[in-house]
């Protein structure tokens, strides 16, 4: 499939904008990342602030709507009944938008077939020695396969999802389409892909559609994400078959091998996990050597190892609480 044409002079693309903030209360944080977006060189038409409560501050020019404390895609639900433009655009209130982050963005737009643009989240200058191994482990291919890219600048090109931290959708067929889930914690922006993938439409990522993106510190709060990200990943991947699914299995697939291999060793079996055990060892070795930042290169092992293991745990977990929700629903009927 070709990547759509992009046009060079924003001023004549005529798509309008609006921006979702979803966030629990004011800080440094939000201020920055509402800044960027009023930065931006492709005017937008509306900055739209979802606080959980009201706001002490004024900030002119954005429209608030108070949510309560609810989870993202339920505000940004809220959010997307007052969009009065085109495109909605997503960015998580703790993310810093690039100048020519819609800009870059809407061209892709001219293509009807596409229906969401994303790009990656990269880390700030700030970052600290653990959120930025953190950030690594994810942004090597080795480590995190093609989700890789959504922490990393590659080629354009179509993909299965792209995260709602940097995420742009017309606005008339998310709509049309019901908005977000809002049962989920996270995975509703994959839900989203999904729905639409299922209905002939693209899905594109540009390297240059760039928000900077605090990652969360190794170890405790990048586990955690991990988890959480994958129980709620495991709870719409129903949308896509095993084979196109694998990327997401495959962490899930690991932690059964290693619930296998623990077995095995209870009965006195020791070769296939003495094997396994320094095929996985040298391959995490070998993708936390490719940033080449020696520096860093135990956090980033250690970190790929909790990676995995965090996202394995999560997944089944996922799979389970599905399993339990299908059986209480045939129940109840």
């Amino acid at each position: 499939m070709t990547n759509p044409a992009r046009r060079s002079d924003h001023q004549n693309v005529s798509f309008t904008v609006s921006v979702l903030i979803p966030f629990h209360k004011w800080d440094q944080e939000v201020n920055r990342c509402v800044q960027s977006c009023l930065r931006q060189s492709y005017p937008v038409t509306e900055i739209i602030l979802l606080p959980d409560d009201p706001l002490e501050v004024e900030v002119a020019p954005c429209v608030e709507i108070v949510t309560g404390p609810v989870f993202p895609g339920q505000k940004r639900n809220r959010g997307l009944q007052a969009c009065t433009a085109s495109i909605t655009a997503c960015i998580d209130s703790d993310a810093v938008a690039d100048q020519d982050w819609v800009c870059n963005a809407v061209q892709f737009f001219s293509d009807t077939s596409i229906a969401v643009v994303g790009g990656p989240n990269l880390p700030p200058s700030t970052a600290t020695e653990f959120e930025l191994a953190g950030w690594e482990v994810l942004s090597s291919p080795l480590l995190a396969g093609p989700l890789a890219s959504r922490y990393r600048q590659v080629p354009a090109h179509d993909r299965l999802e792209v995260q709602s931290s940097n995420m742009f959708i017309r606005t008339d067929r998310i709509k049309a389409r019901g908005g977000f889930r809002e049962d989920l914690l996270t995975g509703e922006d994959t839900d989203l892909c999904f729905s639409f993938k299922e209905q002939g439409l693209r899905v594109f990522y540009s390297p240059d559609v760039v928000v900077k993106h605090r990652p969360r510190s190794l170890f405790g709060p990048h586990m955690k994400q991990m988890f959480q990200y994958a129980r709620d990943q495991a709870q719409v991947l129903h949308h896509i078959s095993f084979t196109k699914g694998l990327l997401w299995f495959t962490p899930g697939l690991f932690s059964l091998l290693i619930a296998l291999l623990v077995c095995l060793l209870f009965f006195g079996i020791t070769s296939p996990l003495l094997f396994c055990s320094i095929l996985y060892f040298f391959w995490t070795m070998i993708g936390a050597i490719w940033h080449g930042n020696m520096r860093r290169f135990p956090l980033r092992w250690f970190g790929a190892m909790a990676t995995h293991f965090s996202y394995g745990l999560g997944f089944w977990f996922g799979v389970w609480t599905r399993l339990n929700k299908k059986t209480d629903s045939g129940a109840s009927h």
